[in-house]
């Protein structure tokens, strides 16, 4: 396990102890979590933090195919696996929709013609918007939709024939998908979700050059997520 899921899975566990901390009037459960008194179901609103681990798809023009040029400078587009992913989002909570601003970061083992080392790093943030079914039910399905930044570290994937670099990718992406949260208690829920995500890459820098790449670079992935959110 990477570094970065040992740090996100601290982060939901401490989303657990700061949920059963702020749950008014709790009741012990067998999990040694709290839950609220019987009767309608009436979950918090307002400002919520959150994290997700999860697996990530990168395809699209990730095919081990494509490659940038600029004169002596080139960047490799290497064929992708899927890879681990961690998520951390803030946001507000409202009766039935939230927005948020989310960082998903993912790694991929990369490959070109066969040969191995060409990973990828790919990171982004966006700005999310979810839309939840039965607001009043502890089991609550929901869609979202969101667009922001997206980054992609090609490791070792650029060179100029003298001197070997990482390739860097700046572009624009566009999320959509679907999930179901939980709520253990007014505060705290846990969540599943698949994300829909479609990537245009604009902007490359190698070595040796750096510019607008004249035809866009387009990726797809998919990311299956469980996390934990906590509201405040």
């Amino acid at each position: 396990m990477s570094r970065a899921s040992h740090s996100l899975l601290a982060v939901l566990f401490s989303l657990v102890f700061a949920s059963c901390a702020t749950s008014p009037n709790p009741r012990p459960t067998a999990l040694g979590l709290r839950a609220t008194e019987g009767g309608p179901f009436d979950p918090k609103n307002g400002f919520y933090v959150g994290a997700n681990l999860g697996s990530v798809t990168l395809t699209g023009d990730f095919d081990g195919d494509s490659a940038l040029t600029d004169g002596s400078d080139v960047i490799v587009i290497p064929d992708t696996d899927a890879g681990g992913g961690a998520s951390l989002e803030f946001g507000y909570r409202g009766d039935r929709t939230s927005v948020g601003g989310v960082f998903t970061g993912s790694e991929h083992d990369g490959s070109v013609l066969g040969v191995s080392g060409f990973d990828v790093e790919l990171g982004s943030f966006t700005i999310d918007t979810r839309i939840f079914f039965r607001p009043q039910e502890r089991l609550q399905p929901f869609v979202l939709v969101g667009g922001g930044l997206v980054t992609a570290t090609i490791e070792d994937g650029s060179s100029n024939g003298t001197e070997t670099g990482d390739g860097e990718l700046l572009g624009l992406l566009l999320d959509v998908g679907g999930g179901t949260q939980y709520f253990i208690n007014e505060h705290l829920a846990v969540n599943a979700q698949g994300v829909l995500r479609l990537m245009t890459f604009g902007y490359a820098e190698g070595v040796d050059a750096d510019g607008s790449i004249d035809d866009d670079l387009n990726a797809v992935s998919f990311a299956v997520m469980v996390g934990m959110a906590l509201t405040f």
